[in-house]
This record gives structure tokens, C-alpha cells and sequence, in this order.
């Protein structure tokens, strides 16, 4: 403050002073005399505090816009490439509950994750975050490898509970078993929703009896038919019919889609492929068999693909429909 009040315009004083009033906790106060230091005289160490100033007071938006902005002047500073990185998580944390942008979210979480010093409790929430986005993007085996890398990474940072600050006993639980029936491991998911509350109407039901339908069909294929007709008994006690029909009305519609379009694509129709992934997507866009997190993937794979050539949109329009299709 001495420095300061001799020269006002010191850019080593006024950066010192931001830093003060960012470890401090008081990022809105830092983030006006970070600003004149900027003024003052640019330079990565100042992009890099200012960056933080305005991620911490809550401007995600403006914090990467400006790091970015950096980077193309100083590439290689470290500073600067992890405030990137937070202001990254700190976005896709913030959307994590829309269920939107999950291809973004994925890769922002995994920025997040390459990147050095993260704390052990953001580090743990990255792996959440990058488990949630890649099962809303399909991606069994990615999610299942971020759970289990997430709960070491919970251990060092008080517990699952301390990093979430929500999630009941079985929603880790849940999740793996989500991302166990993508990767069609039904016996896994079983055994991981045994214990986990799933009142009827529940994702956990829904997920239970999709397991337990397969392990049917793949005991009558085999030419079991009491196994088959024990799984089926216990598929049909799983969930309510309700939710049964809307969602094999689903899969028929995107089974459809896809019997058609492939080869329409294959045989260079690709803006036929395209027509038909996206009737089917919008017919089942709001269908109560899909999540909030799933709906969220399709409507973001329609409004992608309105700026997208029709090759691209096919494969955005596909890539969007796994989730929505556990039993294909």
C-alpha cells in the first residue's frame, strides 16, 4: 500500500496488491486493481491474475475470453495454461446440471485433468464431471474408468461426500451401473444396483430391468427358456409398464432411424441418413423414457447439426443416440 500510494501507477505494486486480495479471498476487490495493472503494463503474470480475479468473482465467460486472448501471446507461460484450465472445469461444472453441452463439458473436464497443480477436491469433481459427460455421450468404459480414478482422488479430498456435497450412499453406484449396461456388462450393473434404492419410475428401475431383459434374450437365444422366463419375470417386476412402452418406443424409432440410414449412408445418401436420424431424434426428444441428461445430448446434436454438412450432422446425429438406446 506504501509502493502504491508513491506511485499509483507502479505495475509491480499493483500486481502485488491484486495478488494480496486474491489469496485472500477477495477476488471483486482484486479484480478493478488487476485491472489497472493490466493497463499499466500487459504481461502474462498479469493476464494470469486477472484471469483468476474474474473466474473467482464469478465471470467464467470474461476470465477465458481474456487467457485466451494471452496464450497467443505467451503459449509456453504455465501460469496462464492453468488458469485456462480452471476457468474450464469451472464452466463445465457450472452447466454439469443442465445436461447440456456434454461434448464440451467432456472436454473442458479433461483439460482440467492434463492439467498440473489441481487440488485433490477439483480433481475428484473432474472425474465426476468427466464420468457424468461421457455417459451422457455414451461412453461406457470412459465413465467407469473416471468413477474409479475418482474415488482415490475422493480419499485425498475428505470423502465422496465432501467433494459432491450432495450424492446419497448409492449414487456412485448408480453411476457406475449406468455406464456398466453401455458396455452391455449386465451382470456388473446387477450386482452394483443391488443395494441402490430403486423405487419404481427411477432411473435405477429402468436400468435394472434393461439388464435383466438382455440377460432374458441372451438366455433364450442359448436355449434356456427358464432363465429366460426368471429374467423376464424380473425385468417386468422391475419398472412400471408405462415407462416400458414409452421406452421401447425408442429404441423402435431409433432401431428404425439407423436399419434405414445406414445403409443410405454407406451407399452415399448421406443427406438421407441425415433426414432420417433427425426425424427420429425429434420425435423422441421429449419422450419420459429419456433423462433430462439424455434429452439434453439430443437437443444439443439437433441444434449442432443445423450449421453442419450433412456428412458431419449424420455422425453428430448418430453419436447422440446410444444413451437414448440401452437395450439396441
Amino acid at each position: 500500500k506504501a509502493a502504491l500510494a508513491a506511485a499509483p501507477t507502479d505495475g509491480r505494486a499493483l500486481l502485488a496488491h491484486g495478488r494480496a486480495l486474491l489469496a485472500s479471498g477477495a477476488a471483486e476487490q482484486a479484480l478493478p486493481v488487476l485491472e489497472r495493472t493490466w493497463a499499466a503494463g500487459p504481461s502474462a503474470a498479469v493476464a494470469a491474475s486477472l484471469g483468476a480475479a474474474r473466474r473467482l468473482s464469478g465471470d467464467v465467460s470474461a476470465a477465458l475470453a481474456g487467457l485466451q486472448a494471452a496464450k497467443t501471446q505467451w503459449p509456453e507461460d504455465a501460469a496462464v495454461r492453468a488458469q485456462i484450465a480452471a476457468a474450464r472445469f469451472d464452466r463445465a461444472w457450472a452447466e454439469l446440471a443442465s445436461g447440456r453441452s456434454a461434448r464440451r463439458s467432456a472436454s473442458d473436464f479433461n483439460a482440467a485433468l492434463r492439467a498440473t497443480g489441481l487440488d485433490p477436491k477439483s480433481a475428484a469433481r473432474a472425474r465426476y464431471g468427466a464420468a457424468v459427460s461421457a455417459l451422457r455421450l455414451g461412453d461406457g468404459a470412459a465413465a467407469r474408468r473416471h468413477l474409479g480414478a475418482m474415488r482415490g482422488a475422493a480419499k485425498a479430498a475428505g470423502g465422496l461426500k465432501a467433494v459432491l456435497q450432495r450424492a446419497p450412499g448409492d449414487h456412485l453406484a448408480l453411476l457406475q451401473a449406468r455406464a456398466a449396461v453401455l458396455e452391455r456388462k449386465d451382470d456388473d450393473a446387477l450386482a452394483l444396483l443391488k443395494g441402490a434404492r430403486t423405487p419404481k419410475g427411477s432411473e435405477g428401475a429402468r436400468l435394472l430391468r434393461v439388464a435383466h431383459q438382455r440377460q432374458g434374450e441372451a438366455a433364450f437365444k442359448r436355449g434356456d427358456l427358464k432363465g429366460a422366463e426368471a429374467a423376464f419375470k424380473l425385468a417386468d417386476g422391475a419398472d412400471s409398464t408405462a415407462w416400458t412402452r414409452h421406452h421401447r418406443a425408442v429404441v423402435q424409432a431409433l432401431r428404425g432411424a439407423v436399419a434405414a440410414g445406414v445403409p443410405a449412408f454407406n451407399a452415399g445418401d448421406h443427406a438421407r441418413c441425415r433426414a432420417l436420424y433427425a426425424d427420429a431424434l425429434n420425435a423422441v426428444e421429449e419422450s419420459p423414457a429419456l433423462t433430462p441428461g439424455e434429452r439434453g445430448v439430443v437437443a444439443e446434436a439437433l441444434s449442432e447439426t443445423r450449421t453442419q454438412d450433412v456428412t458431419a450432422a449424420a455422425w453428430t446425429l448418430r453419436h447422440s443416440m446410444p444413451m437414448t438406446s440401452l437395450s439396441m
